[in-house]
């Protein structure tokens, strides 16, 4: 199967809102969204569909009772599931306040889904009001998604010499994995866009690689995390290759976030060799 399009999403999305007849009968308080990879223009022929179908506090009492005589799940954690054009579609049927909170508290997530989702049916333009909120990020907010994303991949490139010295690999491949999330937030948001779930982190990352789109000093820092990932665990950490790479992924960090211009921020660390000398190893 061939990738999806946003458009093949869209029409997909349509589909499945009008296939159950609970959800247009409550049209004026309903928002359907097409969000997720296919949304974003990341899908590959794996993709699935997923949706929101964000509904108004005025409704949700009928609405919950109404999708529930249907058979459908509401303010779930868990997703509703349909096969729509043989395609599988994951949908969410949540109240409309608990994206608005998480964009008002700036959540990563709800800026990347309100900033990226395709509305299918907006009944009283409540979306399109939250998306221009969403999509005023401040460069203040930008400066502190990246300070937060390169504090922590400092703090786990340091951590991976002593789980080494601990002889925890487990810990040690928590480590690495915790690493290379933040790696690629710093990427998302060196470029000013909000992270989410690791699947859309590592398709963001292989299109910005494919378009060239990688801000300066990036590339180098994808290169160095993919030799933390591949450097084999060894009992001895003196030997270990990945002592090298933790300090050539926290070296490229920091000459992103330099070549970004932020050389205000925060950007040294001990080698990694030496990391448990420093007297504040998180500095």
């Amino acid at each position: 199967m061939l990738a999806l399009t946003p458009a093949d999403g869209e029409r997909i999305a349509r589909e499945l809102y009008l296939a159950h007849a609970v959800l247009p009968r409550h049209a004026e308080g309903l928002a359907v969204l097409l969000t997720g990879s296919v949304a974003a223009g990341l899908a590959d022929e794996h993709s699935d569909v997923d949706v929101y179908c964000l509904y108004d506090d005025s409704i949700a009492e009928v609405l919950a009772r109404e999708c529930r005589e249907a058979g459908l799940r509401v303010g779930e954690a868990w997703p509703n599931e349909a096969t729509v054009e043989g395609v599988q579609v994951h949908y969410f049927i949540q109240p409309f306040s608990k994206l608005e909170q998480s964009v008002a508290g700036r959540d990563d997530d709800g800026l990347f889904i309100a900033r990226n989702a395709r509305p299918v049916h907006d009944g009283e333009r409540r979306f399109a009001a939250l998306r221009e909120r969403a999509v005023e990020v401040t460069a203040g907010e930008i400066e502190a998604k990246v300070e937060e994303a390169h504090t922590f991949l400092r703090q786990r490139c340091h951590v991976v010499r002593l789980m080494l010295e601990r002889r925890q690999p487990l810990i040690w491949i928590d480590t690495v994995v915790l690493a290379a999330r933040a790696a690629l937030q710093l990427c998302c948001w060196l470029d000013g866009e909000p992270r989410a779930t690791w699947k859309w982190l590592l398709q963001y990352a292989a299109r910005f690689t494919q378009a060239g789109l990688i801000v300066p000093g990036v590339e180098g820092l994808l290169q160095a995390l993919g030799a933390a990932l591949q450097a084999p665990h060894e009992q001895s950490p003196a030997g270990s290759p990945l002592l090298p790479a933790a300090e050539a992924l926290r070296n490229a960090a920091a000459d992103a976030v330099r070549a970004a211009g932020y050389e205000h921020l925060p950007l040294w660390l001990p080698t990694v060799e030496r990391a448990d000398q420093a007297s504040q190893p998180w500095a």
